[in-house]
């Protein structure tokens, strides 16, 4: 998990709990914004008449609706994942990438997201491998471009998670 989030203007550093606060602190500040714990059962409507009901029979009415359904990590099956997750084993470079910079890092990626992350972490740090943990679909020139710039791969399967320390 998060302990702090960067790149955000303004909210550098910000804990999500604190990010989540200020936004709703913020956003209460429109009249036109209810806030409710109440769970949506149903949306019907068309652009620019929309109706939600929830499970307690309330029914909102809206022009626009926004779907904002938050995230979750799926973790891999890895012995030894759990113990370092949010510690030193991380999901978001956007989140946690700041803190890690100029480190040495290990990065589980699918094939098809390896060079796009390699790039997307090259701005914090240039020593790092891909491990696509058995996913041996990635393309030559994807590969190529990584040997290019001196990113070694592996398509090894990961069983475990031993950490030093």
């Amino acid at each position: 998990m998060t302990r702090h989030s960067h790149g955000f203007l303004t909210r550098d550093g910000i804990t999500p709990h604190e990010f989540r606060r200020v936004a709703k602190e913020q956003i209460e500040a429109y009249p036109s914004v209810t806030f409710t714990t109440d769970t949506a059962v149903s949306a019907s409507g068309a652009d620019g008449d929309f109706t939600i009901t929830t499970d307690k029979g309330l029914a909102y009415h809206a022009k626009k609706v926004l779907l904002a359904v938050g995230k979750r990590d799926i973790r891999l099956p890895m012995e030894g994942l759990a113990e370092v997750y949010g510690k030193s084993a991380f999901v978001c470079p956007y989140c946690d990438g700041w803190e890690l910079r100029d480190q040495k890092l290990v990065v589980i990626v699918s094939h098809d997201k390896a060079l796009h992350l390699a790039k997307t972490l090259s701005g914090w740090t240039r020593d790092f491998t891909i491990c696509t943990n058995g996913d041996e679909k990635m393309s030559t020139e994807d590969r190529e471009q990584l040997f290019k710039h001196h990113i070694p791969v592996f398509d090894t399967p990961i069983s475990e998670n031993k950490r030093n320390g």
